[in-house]
């Protein structure tokens, strides 16, 4: 069962991830392609590790 807990840290990754990845798309429109693509993999970062880390440890 997941607990109340685990339910708003994913909230709480999902909101932070959105909010970079809302970064990453002004900065493709500023045309700095390769600095956007960095921020999209940091903000699929900031949501698959912490899942990753929270499956591992179980």
């Amino acid at each position: 069962m997941i607990s109340l807990t685990r339910i708003l840290v994913y909230l709480v990754l999902i909101g932070i991830s959105f909010y970079t990845a809302s970064y990453g798309i002004w900065t493709w429109n500023m045309k700095n392609r390769l600095g956007a693509a960095m921020v999209f993999l940091v903000a699929l970062a900031v949501l698959i590790l912490p899942l990753f880390a929270f499956y591992v440890r179980r």
